[in-house]
């Protein structure tokens, strides 16, 4: 079964063993998840594609980039709809909480 597992966890900036050890599960579990040599199961894709704020039909449908995998999701549509059409200034700040944000999570 191809899968999105991979796709959602890293936009998630998760590694196998975070996602493993939310699902109480190896991250070896994941990655012969994401390599489609096992299958999770329903309890589990249904956790993950609610933790991953998506469908059970895209996280096991058809593969496709991930920014369309971003822009599936509502919230994130409308932030981007929201900082495309904003001013300059604004945008600059934007910019710079995201970069303290990044410097507060190493």
């Amino acid at each position: 079964m191809e899968n999105r597992i991979r796709d959602y966890r890293t936009l998630n900036n998760m590694s196998q063993e975070d996602l493993g050890k939310i699902m109480n599960v190896t991250g070896a579990t994941v990655s012969s998840w994401e390599k489609g040599r096992t299958e999770p199961t329903i309890e589990q894709s249904s956790q993950m594609a609610r933790m991953f704020g998506c469908t059970l039909e895209q996280l096991f449908g058809v593969k496709t980039n991930s920014q369309d995998i971003l822009l599936e999701n509502e919230d994130i549509k409308l932030l981007i709809e929201r900082y495309t059409h904003t001013d300059e200034n604004t945008k600059e700040m934007v910019r710079r909480l995201l970069c303290y944000y990044e410097g507060m999570r190493k």
